[in-house]
């Protein structure tokens, strides 16, 4: 496309999006339908979806890069990126779909992973997951932090339902909390 491609309403694709060639800024504030041949290339620029929209990737694994939600995105398909940012007062409905986040997944609006349409989602996430500024609705979902890279765990003591550790190392994970002598009879953190 190369410079900012702006899309006021649908967007169907059933050729190739090529955002890789000047790295291309996107917006998109209609639904979204990918359809089999869909190709979908990335580049280092971000889209936004910025309408109330349903997303739907029906040919599997299309992935648009760093994706940014403005306002409200309910999946009606399977749903892969390299990273995902919801925005303050803004809404990722999962619909019970799975998503598959390559890098970071920061939640500073609202995460809606209650089951859905298409059951319980599971969310697999290979870099940081940030939800200090944000709502995590947990309700059935996984998640799977399965980053091989360093990453971090922010959950500003919000709970996961199910959560699951696995980087494919034999190790352990070093636990810390970020308040000094919150334990109870301890001294100095070591409960």
């Amino acid at each position: 496309t190369g410079g900012t491609l702006d899309v006021n309403g649908t967007l169907n694709i059933s050729g190739t999006l090529n955002m890789d060639t000047n790295d291309s800024d996107v917006t998109i504030s209609g639904s979204i339908t990918l359809t089999s041949p869909a190709v979908i290339q990335k580049g280092s620029g971000t889209v936004t979806f910025d309408g109330d929209l349903t997303y739907r990737d029906l040919v599997g694994g299309r992935n648009f890069g760093r994706v940014v939600i403005d306002p409200t995105t309910t999946l009606g398909s399977d749903f892969t990126a390299d990273s995902v940012h919801i925005l303050a007062s803004d809404t990722l409905v999962t619909d019970g779909y799975e998503m598959t986040i390559f890098g970071t997944m920061d939640i500073d609006g609202t995460l809606d992973a209650s089951p859905g349409a298409d059951g319980n989602s599971t969310i697999t996430v290979g870099g940081t997951w940030d939800m200090t500024g944000g709502l995590f609705t947990s309700t059935n979902s996984t998640v799977m932090l399965n980053g091989t890279q360093t990453a971090a765990i922010y959950s500003d003591s919000k709970a996961f339902n199910n959560l699951i550790i696995n980087d494919g190392l034999v190790a352990y994970w070093k636990l810390d909390e970020t308040a000094a002598n919150t334990c109870l009879g301890g001294v100095n953190d070591n409960c």
